[in-house]
C-alpha cells in the first residue's frame, strides 16, 4: 500500500485515545482533549472536529502549522478550520477572529472509499499573543468499523535491555502494528510500523527519564504503557 506523506518537523503529542477532558491552554481551552481516535465507513465523508474555547472576555486569533499527515492514496481528506476548508492539509494559517462566546475551529474530513487502513494527521496550534503555548491536535482515523481490544496487558509487552540500550516491543498481533515512543511532553521520538509481533528499536540516543510506548492496530486501537530508561 503506498501512502501520502507530508511531514514538518516540529513537536508531535502522544499518541491516545481520545475523552471528553478539556485541555487547558492559558486563555482558552480545547475539547475533546488534544487527540482523536475514530473511525469512518468506507464510502462515507466523515468530519473530526477540535474545538478552541475562547475563555476570555475579548477575542482570540489562532495560527497553526502542519507537523504530519499521512493517509493512502486513493482516500479523499482535508483540513478546515473556522472560516476557510481547503482541498488538502495547507502547511500553515490563522483562523478568523474568535470572539468572546465563539470557538475556534480545526476539522479534518475523511472519505476512505473502500480502502482498509489508518490516517494521521497532526498540526501545531496557539494563539498568536501567547506562541510561547503550543498544543499538538492529533488526529488516527481508520477506515471500517472499529473493534477495541479491552485486555491490553495481553495484547503487548517490552523489555528493555540498558546493556545495549535496545527496547523490544513484543505482541499478539502477528501480522504486525504501528508503534510510538513519546516522550513526557508529548513528542513521538520514534515511531514506525513492524510487518511482524515484534520490533527491537534502538534507544541509545535518549536521555534517562520516563517515556511511553502506544501501539496501534488497523481497526484496533492498543493502549500505551509508562517505559522507564536508564541511559
Amino acid at each position: 500500500m503506498k501512502f501520502i506523506r507530508l511531514e514538518i518537523s516540529m513537536v508531535v503529542t502522544a499518541i491516545m485515545i481520545a475523552v471528553t477532558n478539556i485541555l487547558p491552554a492559558q486563555n482558552y481551552s480545547i475539547t475533546p482533549d488534544d487527540t482523536i481516535i475514530g473511525w469512518v465507513p468506507y464510502n462515507d465523508i466523515y468530519h473530526f472536529n477540535f474545538l478552541q474555547n475562547n475563555l476570555t472576555t475579548g477575542s482570540l486569533i489562532f495560527s497553526y502549522e502542519k507537523v504530519d499527515v499521512v493517509y493512502p492514496i486513493g482516500w479523499t481528506a482535508n483540513l478546515c478550520d473556522n472560516g476557510t476548508c481547503f482541498e488538502g492539509f495547507p502547511n500553515s494559517g490563522t483562523m478568523d477572529t474568535v470572539f468572546n462566546g465563539d470557538v475556534g475551529l480545526m476539522s479534518v474530513g475523511i472519505n476512505p472509499g473502500l480502502i482498509p487502513e489508518s490516517s494521521l494527521v497532526q498540526y501545531a496550534i496557539w494563539e498568536v499573543s501567547t506562541p510561547e503555548i503550543v498544543d499538538t491536535l492529533t488526529w488516527i482515523v481508520t477506515a471500517g468499523e472499529p473493534t477495541i481490544i479491552n485486555e491490553i496487558s495481553s495484547i503487548f509487552d517490552f523489555i528493555f535491555n540498558p546493556q545495549i540500550h535496545s527496547l523490544l516491543i513484543s505482541s499478539n498481533i502477528n501480522d504486525g502494528f504501528e508503534y510510538f515512543v513519546c516522550d513526557l511532553t508529548g513528542r513521538a521520538l520514534i515511531k514506525g510500523k513492524s510487518f511482524q509481533s515484534e520490533v527491537s528499536i534502538d534507544v541509545a540516543s535518549f536521555k534517562t527519564g520516563i517515556y511511553f510506548i502506544y501501539i496501534l492496530k488497523w481497526q484496533t486501537i492498543v493502549k500505551g504503557k509508562q517505559l522507564f530508561i536508564n541511559n
